[in-house]
C-alpha cells in the first residue's frame, strides 16, 4: 500500500514538473521558452525527459510522512503550517549556499557579523518550525504520534 502511495506522490511530481507545455518547463512551445529543439531528442527521435526532472528528496520525505500519518482535516492547517516553515527553512538554507559560492567584497568584521545573523535567523527559524511541530504533535492521535515519533523531526534537520 505505502508502494502505491509512493509511486503516486511520485507521479504527481513529475507531472507537476511537467505543466501545461507537455514537459517543456511549463511554457507551451508555441512560446519558444524552455525548449531546446533536438537536442532534446534521442537518436529515434523519442523525448529524453530522464534527467531533466529529478524529485526534490525532502520534497518526498515530507509527502510519504503526510500520506502515512493520514491527517484529519483539523490536523491539516496544522501541517501546512509546519511545511511552509521547513519550506522557508529550506529557503534560508539555500540562499545561504548560492551567496558562498558568490563571495562579496565584505572586511572581515563583515563576515563574521553576517555570519551571526545567518545563525540567529536559523536559529528563530528552527524554533518556528519546532513550534508548530509541536502543536501538530499535541493534535497527533496515539497511532499517529508512533509515525511522527520515528519521522516528524527530520524534517527540521535542514542542510
Amino acid at each position: 500500500m505505502r508502494a502505491i502511495a509512493i509511486a503516486a506522490v511520485l507521479a504527481i511530481v513529475v507531472a507537476g514538473c511537467a505543466g501545461p507545455g507537455g514537459g517543456s518547463g511549463g511554457y507551451p512551445r508555441s512560446h519558444g521558452r524552455g525548449h531546446r529543439g533536438d537536442a532534446d531528442r534521442d537518436s529515434a527521435g523519442q523525448r529524453d525527459d530522464s534527467t531533466r526532472y529529478a524529485p526534490d528528496p525532502l520534497h518526498m520525505m515530507t509527502e510519504e510522512l503526510r500520506i502515512d500519518l493520514k491527517l484529519t482535516p483539523e490536523q491539516e492547517p496544522l501541517w501546512q503550517d509546519l511545511v511552509r516553515r521547513v519550506d522557508a527553512m529550506r529557503g534560508d538554507a539555500a540562499r545561504e549556499r548560492v551567496r558562498l559560492l558568490h563571495p562579496q567584497a565584505e572586511t572581515a568584521p563583515q563576515q563574521i557579523d553576517h555570519s551571526v545573523d545567518v545563525a540567529r535567523d536559523r536559529l528563530t527559524a528552527t524554533e518556528d518550525a519546532a513550534a508548530a511541530a509541536r502543536a501538530l504533535y499535541a493534535k497527533l492521535s496515539d497511532e499517529q504520534k508512533k509515525v511522527a515519533d520515528t519521522r516528524l523531526a527530520r524534517l527540521l534537520q535542514v542542510q
